[in-house]
């Protein structure tokens, strides 16, 4: 597989699985705090092959923050050494047992100590959300004989509600692996190419070069595209080397790179106010620039795109045909084949 098809590749998974971040490889620090984010996971992974749960962000720019964290807020609670039970928990499940220690029976305040993690009060007892890989054979009622409430399971990852004070006895049991916390997913586009390892994607790292989307189509199909953003555009000109609005009845027009070069203003396809700017939006995660501002830039921001205004509407309102969107992405895949590109 070349890297631009590994590449195109990326950008469907997350498309269609947004918040799922990359299964990179994973490795645990001489004290058995997780660290992670290899680009080269599979290489991690023929040594670790056991390895199931996403990686933990303890590494790279966050790493000193965590370390300070664990040190100041929990100590004894860092280290994995001597105790298989606290061995088997991230960081943040740590930090938490190290803020209960020192917070005491304060629900509140243990709530907000840690305020990534999906902890949830109820009176005086606080419940942390967390993902287990169980062992084959693992007994559900044993689990939830501790307090534990069962989310859902798919094969042997569980997810749980558990009560704080039974962490520690739920991560002593032979049967649990391994636990990781959940984490609060906030909307936060200028930090979710870090969350999602696009960066070290984007700076080459583990990789023979840099990676942004170069060479590589990005097609949408949405509400419409506002063309004169300057995210769709670069040094030779907009990005958008071809554009389909499909218009009421049977019409639509078209325009290519060359048309929108020549005035971007002139072209009349709109991303209406009825789809509230979701095209615009779409195409900017996937493939922005930049431009405006830096801290906004898609996950592919070199990439070509090749865009469909589906819904046959001046102002965006209504839905999408499954006709014009069979027809749209088989527009975006020609139009990707005439250019020569995945």
């Amino acid at each position: 597989m070349t890297m631009k098809r590994l590449f195109s590749l990326l950008l469907v998974v997350l498309a269609f699985a947004p918040g799922a971040g990359a299964q990179s490889g994973r490795t645990f620090s001489q004290d058995g705090i997780r660290t992670s984010e290899n680009p080269a996971g599979p290489v991690l992974r023929a040594a670790m092959p056991t390895v199931r749960l996403q990686p933990v962000f303890t590494a790279g720019p966050d790493a000193a923050l965590w370390a300070s964290r664990l040190t100041g807020v929990a100590p004894g609670f860092a280290s994995g050494k001597g105790n298989a039970a606290f061995a088997k928990l991230d960081a943040t499940a740590r930090l938490l047992l190290g803020a209960r220690a020192g917070l005491g029976k304060n629900a509140a305040a243990l709530a907000s100590a840690v305020p990534e993690a999906a902890v949830h009060v109820d009176g005086s007892a606080v419940f942390v959300d967390v993902m287990a890989d169980l062992a084959p054979g693992a007994s559900l009622a044993a689990l939830e004989a501790l307090g534990a409430a069962v989310q859902a399971r798919v094969g042997n990852l569980v997810a749980l509600r558990v009560p704080l004070d039974a962490l520690e006895a739920f991560a002593a049991r032979t049967d649990v692996r391994e636990i990781e916390t959940s984490r609060r997913r906030r909307p936060a586009m200028a930090a979710s190419r870090a969350d999602i390892r696009a960066d070290l994607v984007h700076a080459g790292v583990g990789l023979p070069g840099p990676v942004q989307g170069e060479g590589v189509v990005v097609g949408v199909l949405d509400s419409g595209l506002d063309v004169t953003h300057p995210d769709f555009f670069n040094e030779g000109g907009s990005r958008v080397q071809f554009l389909r609005e499909l218009k009421a009845g049977n019409a639509q027009a078209d325009w290519t790179k060359a048309q929108i070069d020549a005035g971007p203003a002139a072209v009349s396809e709109r991303d209406g106010n009825g789809g509230g700017g979701h095209g615009t939006h779409v195409a900017g995660t996937a493939a922005g620039g930049g431009r405006a501002d830096a801290s906004m830039r898609g996950i592919a921001p070199r990439a070509d795109i090749v865009f469909v205004k589906g819904i046959r509407d001046a102002n965006s309102d209504g839905g999408f045909s499954d006709n014009d969107i069979v027809a749209g992405t088989q527009f975006i895949f020609d139009k990707a084949a005439a250019l020569g590109k995945p």
